[in-house]
């Protein structure tokens, strides 16, 4: 029959259900000092094959020494569930080991910024200046085209009223400036909203400079942190990992 539901209510719900499992595994466990920690990538992680956010999952395991450790982990629901189709493979990784890989890939990733973090900002500052410039020189250039065009016009409209110009060539000269003024003005929208993009990202780049440090004197991820460097991060089945960076061109001085 057809479906009561929509697809996108029915994760939805499954992704509140497995919520609620959470928290009843974590009100069976708590007494023994084993919290559901920090969800660290739950706004990020997806699923390299499907595409689908990836769930989390945490259990509390219990040794025969009478220790008790909570072991967090993330899955794609579809490779578990009907849609084996749609994911094949069981695709699962723990956050423990993500936390490391994505640590190492961090570290390297920046390196050479990692150890002069004052001379980078030194560079960037200077790349973000001479940007702020060119744009500038281009935004003023184009309009000063503008007041020309509007300066001419009044020429050609003197000329038209006095009968130098026929009426033909008036409406033909107006249809032409008109096409101009339009290229003219798209322009200078253009010219503004990249000086409005540019400012974002000198915003952007001192946010991920903040970050490359506490990356540098942190051993273990917040997720702050995580949020503030990782536009992304895709997981394969086998544990292979891809990770989009947020300001990688930024910090790599190709802004």
């Amino acid at each position: 029959h057809e479906a009561l539901v929509s697809p996108e209510l029915y994760e939805q719900a499954q992704e509140i259900h497995h919520r609620i499992q959470e928290r009843t595994r974590s009100h069976n466990h708590r007494t023994e000092g084993c919290p559901i920690e920090e969800n660290l990538f739950q706004s990020i992680l997806y699923c390299g094959v499907c595409g689908r956010k990836m769930t989390r999952h945490s259990e509390v395991r219990i040794y025969a020494d009478g220790r008790r450790e909570r072991k967090d982990g993330y899955f794609c629901l579809d490779s578990t569930g009907t849609k084996r189709e749609t994911c094949p493979d069981a695709n699962h990784i723990y956050e423990t080991e993500l936390s490391g890989i994505l640590l190492v890939l961090l570290r390297t990733e920046f390196v050479t910024q990692l150890k002069k973090p004052k001379s980078f900002t030194g560079q960037m500052e200077d790349m973000l200046q001479q940007k702020r410039k060119e744009l500038d020189r281009r935004l003023k250039k184009t309009e000063g085209q503008i007041s020309a065009l509007s300066e001419e016009e009044g020429g050609k409209y003197m000329a038209y009223s006095k009968g130098k110009v026929s009426r033909e060539e008036y409406a033909c000269y107006r249809f032409r400036k008109e096409e101009r003024l339009q290229e003219l003005e798209k322009l200078r929208d253009q010219c503004r909203k990249e000086a409005e993009k540019l400012e974002g990202e000198g915003k952007a780049y001192l946010k991920a400079v903040r970050s490359l440090i506490k990356c540098k004197s942190q051993k273990e991820l917040t997720r702050e942190l995580v949020e503030e460097l990782v536009e992304r991060i895709y997981v394969y089945p086998g544990r292979r990992v891809e990770v989009m960076f947020h300001y990688r061109d930024i910090m790599r001085g190709e802004a």
